[in-house]
């Protein structure tokens, strides 16, 4: 037997779930009107040095086609900097890529073999590349991803002046007709990828990828790098922007 004491207290409850529910999606919905108007407006003209970070393990499949397209680039080669860490991979996906030193001078690839304790290995390989990297504008991207000509002048240009980080949406290459669950599952990712795009346009760092990120150095070294996060399994992203977000000098 239910006691009629409750009903009311359930009844405002799932009144007062249901305004903050709504008034949430309208703050997201205005962030991404914001990010649309910003990105007509605040546009960089400047072209400077640019280091991309590769973090990849056993990518034998698809590193070729990665660096293939990032060398390919419409931004001036003498400007831009490729830098691939080979973590541990078993598969030959290092000697893969020291096959486009050749062909791209700024290319780098760094076979790293070990992991210290306690270290995310993911942003221990990042560090890696950070180390050799000479760039002004940090990009970080994974060793399965593929892009279009304009990627890199892209981000670049949406760094403006106060623009201290930037982030795009990546989004899952068409294939085969894949399982409905695989459908879902997409469906839920880029639902969750616009959801975080409208929180930055709204001013709140939620979330980020770091397969499609790019920052200033200077914003990097101002929050330390990863030192304050880097035992932290992930976050190599997500942790990052809210660090910068925490700063509050740049705009995201």
């Amino acid at each position: 037997m239910s006691d009629p004491l409750f009903e009311p207290f359930w009844s405002i409850a799932l009144l007062i779930s249901a305004v903050i529910y709504v008034a949430l999606l309208e703050k997201i919905r205005r962030g991404l009107l914001r990010l649309t108007a910003l990105d007509q407006q605040e546009r960089s003209s400047q072209q400077p040095k640019v280091s991309v970070i590769i973090p990849c393990r056993d990518e034998a499949e698809h590193i070729g086609n990665t660096l293939d397209d990032l060398t390919k680039q419409d931004y001036p080669q003498d400007l831009l900097q490729i830098i691939v860490v080979n973590d541990r991979s078993t598969d030959g996906t290092g000697e893969i890529a020291k096959k486009f030193c050749d062909s791209f001078n700024e290319l780098i690839v760094i076979d790293n073999d070990q992991c210290p304790e306690n270290l995310s290995p993911k942003k221990y390989a990042l560090s890696l590349g950070m180390q050799r990297a000479h760039g002004e504008i940090l990009m970080t991207t994974d060793g399965d991803c593929r892009y279009r000509t304009g990627w890199v002048r892209s981000l670049v240009e949406g760094l403006a002046d106060n623009v201290g980080v930037i982030t795009g949406l990546t989004i899952f290459e068409r294939g085969r007709p894949e399982p409905l669950w695989q459908r879902l599952q997409q469906m839920d990712y880029l639902s969750h990828s616009f959801f975080a795009a409208g929180a930055i346009g709204s001013g709140m760092a939620f979330n980020c990828n770091g397969s499609n990120l790019a920052y200033r150095r200077e914003t990097f070294s101002e929050i330390g790098g990863y030192q304050q996060i880097k035992q932290v399994v992930t976050g190599d992203d997500t942790l990052l922007l809210q660090k910068i977000k925490q700063i509050g000098r740049w705009q995201i």
